[in-house]
């Protein structure tokens, strides 16, 4: 799932789209549903798998949020889940979830997914009309089941830096708050304990154990997403300088939007960061 580009991120380009379905909420039982971009969404299963009766779900919307690192550009799109067929539609795109429930296959690309019995959302990778992208799918919850006053979700996050000719691949922990309750409701994304490796032009990457944290603030919530903002970071191998902006579309997941995830780039000229984040 790489080329020479940090971790999950091709910055070779490409330009995939995946659908992950997976519907759950806290209260009632869960449905495993793994779908990939513009793909099928699993129909509840009646097999051995370990599933329960699934939640209701109005209206099947799915929610995509990519990144292609190539260009680099985000992306939010939406799509359907018919949990009595299994079918996902997703733009133009539609097909059907692999009977083990790892991939989905569709008109000219395939969509696979980071943890396939993970409940309400999920990573992906997705491959599209030779294009590639990564990011976080999952249910769309209905407005009137998004919390009240302030939310806080919990998760990781995983990221690529260059910096002139170094390569960083990071993960961390990553704490989301949501204030509802504000005059202009934001999120505020801590990323928390980045650690990795880093790597020259030439050379084996090299272990990094602190690199630092980054905060990306004033998300305005709209609707089930959130996006825009500002990035600081607090780094001893990387800088942002004052002019650094940054991209970022977000989206709360799953029946009872117990879930948050967004995907983001920050660029300054000379250094660029591409990463995602999902929490729970």
């Amino acid at each position: 799932m790489q080329r020479f580009t940090v971790g999950r991120f091709r910055i070779v380009g490409t330009l995939g789209l995946v659908l992950l379905a997976a519907c759950g909420g806290g209260g009632g039982g869960d449905v495993v549903e793994d779908v990939t971009v513009g793909d099928v969404a699993d129909s509840p299963d009646t097999g051995s798998d370990p599933v329960t009766t699934p939640e209701v779900v109005t209206d099947g919307t799915i929610t995509i949020l990519s990144l292609d690192a190539s260009a680099p550009a985000l992306s939010r799109e939406s799509g359907t889940l018919d949990l009595d067929t299994g079918a996902v539609q997703f733009g133009t795109a539609a097909g059907a979830l692999s009977a083990d429930r790892l991939r989905v296959t569709v008109t000219d690309g395939v969509v696979r997914f980071d943890d396939p019995a993970s409940t309400a959302s999920n990573r992906f990778d997705a491959t599209l009309g030779g294009e590639t992208r990564t990011g976080v799918v999952g249910l769309t919850p209905s407005v009137d089941r998004l919390p009240g006053g302030t939310a806080t979700y919990s998760g990781d996050a995983v990221l690529t830096a260059t910096a002139g000719t170094t390569l960083f691949e990071l993960t961390g922990t990553a704490d989301v708050t949501a204030r509802f309750g504000a005059a202009t409701p934001t999120v505020t994304t801590e990323i928390t304990g980045l650690q990795g490796t880093q790597q020259s032009a030439v050379g084996a990457p090299v272990a990094v154990a602190n690199a630092g944290s980054l905060t990306l603030s004033g998300a305005e919530i709209s609707g089930t997403g959130f996006s825009g903002g500002d990035a600081a970071l607090s780094s001893p191998v990387l800088s942002l300088s004052g002019g650094a902006r940054l991209s970022l579309e977000g989206a709360f997941l799953g029946v009872d939007a117990d879930e948050a995830g967004g995907v983001f780039v920050i660029d300054d000229g000379a250094t660029q960061i591409f990463g995602d984040f999902l929490a729970e």
